[in-house]
């Protein structure tokens, strides 16, 4: 099973009316947000607060998990959400949302079929978890938002610091991930099933 890690100079930052966002992964590798060519996109966005509106993305499947903060998403048509940490919503790149607050979330975009679910650990120092994982086939990726934290995937170890994240392509196996905190860590882990070309 291939691990793949990423660090904070291989990610891109770009702003956006509401804040900064960074893009932590796009698929394929030689994708771009802009031409909205890819098939899955990974990123961490600021919300500086005040009012902003989210960037309209037609054909576009989102997930959203807040890291930090608060925000109030007012959806067209569908009413407000109170968002708080760990929070997490799916949604369609064609919903017009405004947002009122000031928060970090995290986002996952994909094009084509196929679903990805997101969730917030906050793990206490020396603290551990395991993490099972029983779909085969999906790209499972984690990010280190704050702290310090060793992941062991079946024999490999990768030693996560803050804003460091790493993703396996495609998980071949039904087994457990464990994840111990070397510090207070905040981390978000990503599953998402869909098939890459």
């Amino acid at each position: 099973m291939e691990l793949i890690g990423l660090k904070d100079l291989e990610y891109v930052k770009t702003r956006w009316e509401g804040g900064t966002s960074t893009q932590l992964l796009i698929l394929p590798v030689n994708a771009s947000y802009a031409q909205r060519n890819f098939q899955i996109r990974i990123s961490k966005a600021t919300i500086k607060g005040g009012e902003s509106n989210f960037t309209l993305l037609p054909g576009i499947k989102r997930n959203l998990v807040l890291l930090e903060g608060a925000v109030l998403l007012s959806l067209k048509g569908k009413g407000k959400r109170l968002m708080l940490p760990g929070d997490e919503m799916n949604f369609s790149g064609n919903q017009e949302i405004s947002s009122l607050g000031k928060a970090t979330d995290f986002n996952v975009m994909m094009q084509g079929k196929g679903r990805a679910s997101t969730q917030l650990l906050n793990l206490a120092k020396e603290e551990s978890v395991s993490v099972d994982m029983s779909t085969a086939g999906q790209l499972v990726f984690f990010h280190v938002h704050m702290g310090s934290v060793k992941i062991k995937v079946g024999t490999k170890t990768i030693l996560l610091g803050s804003n460091q994240s790493f993703y396996i392509p495609k998980f071949t196996a039904q087994t457990a991930i464990e994840l111990y905190a070397n510090k207070a860590s905040t981390i978000v882990l990503a599953e998402v099933l869909m098939e890459l070309s």
